[in-house]
């Protein structure tokens, strides 16, 4: 069940969250062909592809639940996967977990990458009975990303959603 796509140049990826999984496409001349598929470590009981972004050797597959292990599985915290190419090859780099985890947020529903920097939102957060919502931008450092800043909605009556959509580009 397809849930997400992203492209970038000659390489696509599609996430199917009820499959815990992300397609890698490859285009070589007029034909796409399946490169490989990356699943979520046992850890992500669901969820994972749930959202996709690619730019370059770097892939940021979301997952709608908690990874952590501190929430059941059932309630979406959420988390982004890294993952990075080399040699052809991908593998997991890093597991970004929410700064504010609670209940039902939805971190990693939605998820952007850029040069060097990655975006993860969670909008289903909740602040003092407002719907606010928040995206947090993830810098890399080597093979890490850390935190550079978070981005908050403003307090919206019902539900805000801020962070809820993602789009990257140049």
């Amino acid at each position: 069940y397809t849930m997400s796509v992203a492209i970038d140049n000659d390489t696509a990826v599609v996430g199917g969250a009820l499959s815990n999984a992300v397609g890698v496409f490859g285009r070589d001349a007029n034909n796409w062909t399946r490169q490989t598929t990356l699943t979520g470590d046992g850890v992500f009981v669901r969820g994972f592809g749930s959202s996709v972004a690619i730019k370059g050797d770097v892939l940021i597959s979301g997952s709608t639940t908690d990874p952590s292990g501190e929430f059941p599985a059932y309630i979406p915290i959420g988390a982004a996967e890294v993952f990075k190419r080399s040699g052809g090859v991908w593998s997991a780099k890093a597991s970004l977990d929410a700064p504010q985890p609670d209940f039902f947020i939805g971190f990693g529903g939605a998820v952007a990458a850029g040069d060097g920097a990655i975006a993860a939102g969670a909008p289903g957060f909740y602040s003092n009975g407002y719907a606010q919502g928040y995206a947090c931008i993830y810098e890399q450092s080597g093979d890490s990303w850390p935190l550079k800043t978070e981005l908050t909605g403003a307090k919206a009556a019902g539900r805000g959603y801020y962070g809820g959509g993602a789009i990257a580009g140049d």
